[in-house]
């Protein structure tokens, strides 16, 4: 039918173009159509590269997204000016302006469309910092990849949340007290919790394969790993899980969201939910910590908080502790009128990396060593000696985030005073006060808002409609 329609449509000309490699430059064979037309018509395909614009000429726009391509300008220049002495619209095309600053949304549409809130989670807003535009294309023309129901590498990091969430539940009941399984418990409950996920998310038997089976073992023999890890963290500490996967924002008896208002009379509204929620509670105080699970490797930076980057965490400790909401205030005795002390924000990495071996020599117990090291934890936490023993008893320093007790004093870059605390939160403010007016004021720039250390165009999913070079051209 496409065909059929395709070769039907056209009123004076019909090109038929096809590429000899694929993007990564893979040979490949033409099409069907593009074969069956060139034998029955006895025709030799024409093979065209660089200038070669005599069979792109049939079309202006063809030609000219093929002459921004041409990276020498002195060569595009003397390619539009021969192609455009028969076909003017060429040249009109090519002059078209598409510079970062350019892009932008006309400000009384964006408020139409957006009304006077937006309800957004932090890691929307960094996608705008990172590149206005992959937000827009994202969240406002939801250009989005379809997803299908097949466990891959992207599924692991959901993984690790819902292994961590439910083994951490079966070690710590509802009253709060640490229980110890065995390690043959932790393994049966381990292959239960995977069985359960899998069964979720693959509802199609056909792809449970000898490969998946595979990794589905690898990755539960990694997950004991993270589980032992993060027990062993409980016995050496006073602060217990209060929630998982805790509501920021989202009505009921979640914490309420932060709400900031504009210049033009708007607000933006954040909004998501906490991976866990850790408290520890002495005299009459509660103190907050919260947690996030990795599965890549992670270093939180207070630079990179500056830029409006890894907010996220800090943002929701913010909510917390301004307005924790009535769940919180039951599960944790806090009183009606007093508010959760911030005492840290950690991220938990699983990045595993591959283990190499010079011999076969080595035990099974160094290779497992060896994996253990390659789970991390960084963040912040409260320069408080009280909090940081009830953290951890022995003061470890993977716990404690790389802070020492050296002679009776703490000492480490994670430390933090409350005063910073509020410091830092009165800056994050600001940064998302200043987000939000550029969002509304229609701000689509094709390059970020700050000056950031990671490529924002790395694993970018837009490039094929960006207008950060000529017509997705990278330079």
């Amino acid at each position: 039918m496409y065909v059929k329609n395709a070769f039907s449509s056209p009123v004076e000309k019909l090109f038929l173009l096809t590429a000899n490699t694929t993007a990564k430059g893979d040979k490949r064979s033409p099409s069907l159509p593009f074969r069956r037309a060139a034998a029955l018509m006895n025709i030799t395909p024409h093979k065209f590269n660089g200038n070669d614009l005599s069979f792109l000429s049939g079309s202006p726009r063809s030609a000219a997204s093929h002459l921004r391509n041409i990276s020498s300008s002195a060569d595009r220049k003397a390619a539009t000016d021969a192609v455009a002495v028969h076909i003017p619209l060429v040249a009109q095309l090519s002059e078209i302006s598409t510079t970062p600053e350019d892009d932008h949304i006309e400000p009384a549409l964006v408020k139409r469309i957006l009304k006077d809130k937006l309800c957004v989670s932090p890691s929307s807003l960094e996608k705008y910092v990172r590149c206005p535009f992959n937000y827009f294309a994202n969240y406002w023309l939801s250009l989005r990849e379809k997803k299908y129901g097949r466990f891959s590498a992207n599924h692991f990091g959901s993984f690790i949340h819902y292994i961590m969430e439910n083994i951490v539940k079966f070690a710590i009941p509802d009253d709060g007290e640490l229980r110890v399984p065995s390690d043959e418990e932790i393994r049966e409950e381990m292959r239960r919790i995977v069985a359960e996920y899998i069964d979720k998310l693959v509802t199609d038997s056909s792809y449970n394969t000898k490969r998946m089976e595979y990794l589905y073992d690898k990755l539960q023999r990694l997950s004991i790993l993270i589980v032992e890890n993060t027990l062993s963290e409980f016995k050496d500490s006073d602060f217990r899980p209060v929630f998982f996967e805790y509501g920021i924002g989202r009505g009921g008896e979640t914490a309420n969201a932060v709400d900031i208002t504009l210049s033009n009379g708007a607000s933006i509204m954040l909004t998501g939910s906490v991976d866990r929620v850790d408290v520890w509670k002495k005299d009459g105080k509660v103190y907050v910590r919260i947690l996030d699970y990795k599965s890549g490797k992670k270093e939180f930076s207070l630079d990179d908080v500056a830029c409006g980057i890894n907010m996220q965490m800090l943002l929701y400790l913010f909510a917390i502790c301004r307005e924790p909401g009535n769940a919180f205030r039951y599960a944790t005795g806090l009183e009606n009128d007093g508010l959760p002390v911030p005492s840290g924000v950690v991220y938990l990495s699983s990045h595993m990396v591959k283990q190499t071996l010079n011999d076969y020599s080595v035990s099974n117990e160094e290779i497992l060593d060896n994996a253990k090291q390659s789970i991390s934890r960084s963040g912040i936490i409260l320069n408080d000696e009280s909090v940081l023993r009830a953290m951890s008893h022995s003061a470890s320093k993977e716990i404690l985030l790389g802070v020492e007790n050296k002679n009776g004093e703490y000492v480490g870059k994670a430390l933090m005073a409350s005063d910073e605390f509020t410091s830092l939160f009165n800056q994050i403010y600001s940064t998302l006060a200043e987000i939000g007016e550029r969002i509304y004021s229609g701000r689509a720039d094709t390059q970020p808002m700050y000056p950031i250390k990671s490529d924002p165009c790395a694993y970018c999913g837009y490039k094929q409609i960006c207008r950060k070079n000529d017509f997705g051209r990278r330079r």
